[in-house]
């Protein structure tokens, strides 16, 4: 058979192009999948702030800013900044990374913007680089800080929580913040967040995008457990009812709401909560 043959030429094509493109395919979307974080601890936060927390009172908020991406379209941190002024502690969730470029990482764009420290606190990575995931600013010194990685459901969106110690003027303010997701997996993910919140000493403070209205059970738990305060209702009264009902929370323990209210610039699909709190 002549080596000019088109089953010979078939054959190298395949031997010399098509298989090692293959291969290096397969390479690029075993290491290119989306992986877990995994756990991780420090002490602090990133940065440095001027600002200084309120003296007899603590302004908590939260946020699901959706990548930064309003309900035009468009993609606008500045707009994200102006739902969360003149706040202690932010938790924020579906806060982006970059894979190829750190200095794209919207935690610390925020945190530039806020004047506020921050931490990154990502549940998912691509190529060893973070991609996705939660982010806190503070701007009360961060003693302690974990992230625990949550279960979830097998090709779902990898979720986890972090406790942040921080320090209030002596006292050691326990923060959980989250973002639970909202088919499977997310009932058992709500269900380990609210048996770690509830277990936290006091002063404790819970706070994300938990996916659940004041409909399910397990807010319903939570409502009802002894000690345990929702800052947003206190003020502004109980959520309407699905489907359009409220799953972004801030749950009190050792602390009451003195005040409350919702931003809303359009700068998400969510709106911003935030709370004014004291000691109980």
């Amino acid at each position: 058979m002549s080596e000019s043959s088109p089953s010979v030429r078939l054959r190298r094509f395949i031997r010399w192009i098509l298989i090692p493109a293959l291969m290096v395919i397969a390479v690029g979307f075993w290491f290119g999948r989306v992986q877990t974080t995994g756990p991780a601890e420090g002490a602090g936060l990133v940065g440095t702030t001027d600002t200084k927390p309120s003296r007899n009172s603590l302004r908590i908020g939260t946020f699901n800013i959706d990548g930064g991406q309003g309900l035009d379209g468009q993609l606008d941190l500045d707009r994200t900044v102006r739902c969360l002024q003149r706040l202690d502690f932010i938790g924020l969730n579906e806060v982006h990374g970059d894979m190829f470029d750190s200095a794209m990482n919207q935690a610390k764009i925020l945190g530039g913007k806020l004047d506020l420290p921050y931490l990154y606190v990502p549940a998912e990575q691509r190529f060893g680089n973070p991609t996705f995931g939660n982010a806190i600013f503070s701007d009360l010194p961060v003693t302690h800080w974990q992230r625990i990685v949550l279960p979830s459901a097998r090709f779902r969106a990898l979720r986890n929580y972090t406790v942040s110690d921080a320090d209030w003027h002596g006292i050691t303010i326990h923060f959980l913040t989250t973002h639970v997701d909202f088919k499977a997996g997310g009932d058992e993910q709500l269900q380990i967040v609210t048996q770690v919140f509830l277990n936290l000493p006091e002063p404790a403070v819970l706070i994300g995008d938990l996916n659940h209205t004041a409909a399910s059970p397990q807010i319903q738990l939570l409502l009802a457990s002894k000690g345990v305060e929702e800052a947003i209702d206190s003020f502004l009264g109980p959520p309407p009812p699905p489907p359009k009902g409220r799953v972004d929370w801030i749950f009190l323990r050792g602390l009451r709401a003195i005040d409350a209210g919702i931003v809303d610039f359009g700068a998400s699909d969510h709106p911003a909560y935030w709370a004014e709190v004291k000691l109980k």
